[in-house]
This record gives C-alpha cells, sequence and structure tokens, in this order.
C-alpha cells in the first residue's frame, strides 16, 4: 500500500520485482522498467494514460491530474518522457545511473523520468525512480521530484552515481527576480528507503 509522506515523496513499495543479470541486458530488460513506472503514475494520477511516442530512446505518455479546490474540479494534462538507452541526454540529465547507493557493494539503478504539467504548483520536474538491488532483482522503492532533493526547491540534473551518492547539478534561484540560476554540485542520498539532499556546493 502507498503511502503518501509530503507531496509526491512516498514511502517504501513494491511493483513486483524485475531481474537484470548484467547493466549490459538493460535495453531487452526495459519494458519491465516502463511498466513499473507507468504503474506508479496511473495510481499518482488518473488510470487511463495515452502513450504519445514511442521509439528506441523514449516513450513518451500522458495522464490527466485531477485535483479538487473549493468544490471545483480541475483537469491538467501530464506528460512524462521515460528513457530507454543508456547514455543519453533527457533535458540536461542522465537519466539512466547504475551503481551502489545503498552501500551494499551491488548495482542499483536510478531513472529519471522528465514530468511536464501542473502538479503541486509545478510545471516542470524531473521525477528520480530508485531501484533496489536485491540478488539481481530491482524493486521500486522510492520517488521524488528533483525540486524537493535539489537543496533549494528548483531543479537538479543528475550526472552519476559515485560513492553511495547521486551527483548532479542545482540550479539555484537566489536573486529575488529569479533571473539569474546560481549551478551547484550536489549530492543526493538513499537513506531510510527515500531520497534526500546531503550537500551542494558552487560550481566553477
Amino acid at each position: 500500500m502507498i503511502k503518501y509522506l509530503v507531496p509526491f515523496l512516498i514511502s517504501p513499495f513494491f511493483y513486483g520485482q524485475i531481474k537484470i543479470e548484467n547493466i549490459n541486458d538493460f535495453q531487452e530488460y526495459s519494458p519491465s522498467i516502463v511498466n513499473s513506472i507507468s504503474e506508479y503514475y496511473s495510481k499518482r494520477f488518473d488510470d487511463k494514460a495515452f502513450s504519445v511516442e514511442k521509439n528506441d530512446t523514449i516513450v513518451q505518455k500522458l495522464y490527466v491530474n485531477i485535483t479538487e479546490f473549493e468544490g471545483e474540479i480541475s483537469r491538467d494534462v501530464i506528460y512524462i518522457t521515460i528513457p530507454l538507452k543508456i547514455d543519453i541526454n533527457l533535458y540536461i540529465s542522465s537519466p539512466i545511473l547504475f551503481g551502489d547507493i545503498n552501500n551494499d557493494n551491488v548495482e542499483d539503478i536510478v531513472i529519471i523520468v522528465h514530468r511536464e504539467g501542473w502538479v503541486d504548483d509545478v510545471k516542470v520536474s524531473q521525477d528520480i525512480f530508485t531501484f533496489i538491488n536485491k540478488n539481481n532483482f530491482y524493486y521500486l522503492k522510492s520517488v521524488a521530484p528533483d525540486y524537493l532533493v535539489s537543496g533549494c526547491r528548483c531543479n537538479f540534473r543528475t550526472l552519476e552515481i559515485k560513492n553511495n551518492f547521486i551527483i548532479g547539478t542545482s540550479f539555484c534561484y537566489e536573486d529575488e527576480d529569479f533571473y539569474i540560476p546560481v549551478e551547484y554540485l550536489t549530492k543526493i542520498r538513499f537513506i531510510n528507503n527515500k531520497l534526500e539532499f546531503h550537500s551542494k556546493i558552487p560550481k566553477n
């Protein structure tokens, strides 16, 4: 059962298991990854999803986010882009990362899904899906939007997994006019079955 802790952050859960013997087999098993991610969004938004585009690199889907405020119903269109290939660029992020993020000396998988459409007063976000490796079975353990782990509630774009951290760039708007972002080298860690901000330093 999914438990919502804060908007768009969830506690440990399982949508089945995915077995990948070798990271080189990722392309073969990517449909299982896509199904797991799609199931998450089907539970988060409207159950009915529409395929927008599918090719060798990405899958795009459309969902409808239905919300109610003071008795009025609103429906917002949500577009998601799921990566299928390693070593591509997804709106600045490296969207498929392999590495140990829970310090058990086995490689886990982090998938970045680009999302556009109004959710929790945010129009553009990248959702970070964490699949933990247990005996070569990958379990979806955590989903977090980038702005909640960026260290400044702004965009975070992933680069790599190193020394049990997800490393990336935070683009933090520190002036009142939100004009020029300051770039930070940022570390995110996986602890207590969720992702959280660890630290950031200015990039030269």
